[in-house]
């Protein structure tokens, strides 16, 4: 895009070297045309004075008409290369405005390979959060299938905890305090394992949230996740608060087992039966502290699973902040590059219709080339006739008939005003179009596009009344004469150019 810009700027440069170029030809024209001038006055002046010296004068002004040819001859030159340098400039015009539509197409296939690149960055991470949300219904569904099998596995032991209970024999009053603490001890086992497969659960889905975090354009569906994980976390934190009373029920419980300990010791004096059992009893006291003491380890282990779980929650929220960041980044930098295309492609707008404007003001040059050549021959016909008139006032000069020659001399008098007549109206119309082209070269770019458009605003009015198509010696004859044709003032107002511009051939968008 910069070199777009670059290019555009270059471009503009051209568009400015060929409006100099023009003002350029410009002032040769309109030397050219003072030639003309210099050269339409001798042959008046030579022509008036070979009328008052009749056949004295007429040899100078023979001599007089070779010096205006070859004065032509020279002009005619002048013109010739004026046209090749004319013709160079539009070619130098025409490569300038090609380079610049390469390096425009240029930077379009970038910017579309870009978007292209961003779209498929951006298919690749919604596959990613589709796989990332497989995972998870995954690991759930394991988890469930677990947590429904260890509770299966829960409910068969507890049964088979009291069907051993009921098929053991009763053999004193004081074993009935042993199997219960047997059974507390199995359903404590049992608990435990189902801790177990539950810290391996929740380590599963933990995982599963972690892995989910990785997702970049799915924040609501990861913030209801992490309000699951939240709400899991308060669940696991309830069932440690309900094994920490259960502990210290366990805890009365060894109380009061230590009571009966004692009376048990008490009693043992009196029966060693009861003093073995007493001592079974206290081996399983041993066996259940024992227990107490593996119990809150594993508790403290699931403490501290669950300041894990907190801490990759917290990495998760970071890393989706991470990824809003870089949508965002992204998101800016495609409408960066959407932004310069559409200016690249105003900016190749405005060249071509600056370039429309320059050729369209190129071929009124041309035109009005071609008309100074008309006029230039309408010119050497009324030499050609004034010669004619020469000679038959010559051949009149040597008859008696004084009517006849002065009939003829004011037929001569006649054509010759008409001439006079004729070459005013010539430079009048040419000094206004030499003043309205040379404001248009001299105008700057804002200048001249309003200058085109109030042209066309003003074709459209000819239109209307039903004036179209009125050309240049029109225009010069209407009421913008200023009626001055001895000091040669033209009218080089904004309106005034604007009348003549009107009457040019430029298309009405």
């Amino acid at each position: 895009l910069a070199e777009a810009r670059v290019a555009l700027d270059l471009a503009r440069a051209d568009a400015k070297a060929m409006s100099a170029a023009a003002a350029d030809l410009d002032s040769e024209l309109t030397k050219t045309e003072a030639s003309h001038a210099e050269n339409a006055r001798e042959l008046r002046a030579s022509a008036e004075a070979s009328v008052a010296s009749m056949r004295a004068e007429l040899d100078p002004l023979k001599k007089r008409a070779e010096d205006a040819e070859v004065s032509l001859m020279t002009a005619s030159h002048n013109e010739r290369r004026l046209r090749a340098q004319l013709r160079e400039a539009e070619d130098r015009g025409a490569r300038a405005l090609a380079d610049l539509a390469t390096e425009l197409q240029r930077a379009e296939s970038m910017a579309v390979e870009r978007m292209m690149a961003s779209e498929q960055n951006a298919a690749k991470a919604d596959e990613t959060n589709a796989r990332l949300a497989r995972e998870l219904w995954e690991s759930r569904q394991k988890f469930d299938r677990e947590t429904k099998q260890l509770a299966d596995e829960l409910d068969k032991a507890r049964r088979r905890a009291a069907e051993a209970i009921r098929e053991r024999p009763m053999r004193r009053p004081g074993a009935v305090t042993g199997d219960e603490s047997v059974n507390e001890a199995v359903i404590a086992e049992l608990q435990r394992e189902l801790e177990a497969e539950m810290k391996t659960s929740e380590a599963a889905a933990a995982e599963s949230a972690r892995r989910e975090g990785v997702s970049r354009r799915k924040l609501a569906h990861l913030e209801t996740r992490v309000a699951e994980a939240n709400a899991a976390l308060v669940q696991a934190t309830k069932a440690i608060d309900e094994k920490d009373a259960a502990l210290a029920k366990a805890d009365g419980r060894i109380g009061s087992l230590e009571s009966a300990l004692r009376k048990l010791e008490v009693k043992a004096a009196k029966c060693e039966d009861i003093a073995a059992v007493e001592r079974a009893e206290k081996a399983d006291l041993l066996d259940v502290r024992d227990a107490k003491e593996a119990l809150a380890a594993r508790v403290r282990a699931l403490e501290g699973d669950v300041e894990a779980a907190r801490s990759r929650a917290a990495a998760a929220e970071k890393d989706l902040a991470d990824a809003e960041e870089s949508m965002t980044f992204l998101e800016n930098e495609a409408r960066d590059a959407a932004r310069d295309a559409t200016e690249a492609r105003a900016g190749w707008q405005r060249a071509e219709a600056l370039a429309g404007d320059a050729n369209l003001l190129n071929s009124e040059i041309h035109r009005l080339k071609l008309e100074l050549k008309g006029a230039s021959e309408s010119l050497h016909e009324r030499e050609a006739e004034i010669e004619e008139y020469f000679h038959s006032m010559d051949a009149f000069a040597g008859q008696d008939n004084e009517a006849q020659r002065v009939k003829h001399h004011q037929r001569v008098k006649e054509h010759r005003d008409q001439l006079k007549k004729e070459v005013a109206a010539g430079k009048s119309r040419l000094r206004r179009a030499e003043a309205a082209l040379r404001l248009m070269c001299t105008a700057t770019e804002t200048h001249r596009a309003q200058l085109i458009r109030d042209a066309r605003a003003r074709c459209e009015d000819f239109d209307v009344a039903g004036q179209t198509n009125r050309r240049l010696s029109s225009w010069a004859e209407d009421e913008h004469e200023t009626g001055d044709d001895a000091n040669g003032a033209a009218d080089e107002t904004w309106e005034a150019t604007v009348a003549f511009l009107a009457h040019l051939k430029l298309p009405v968008e």
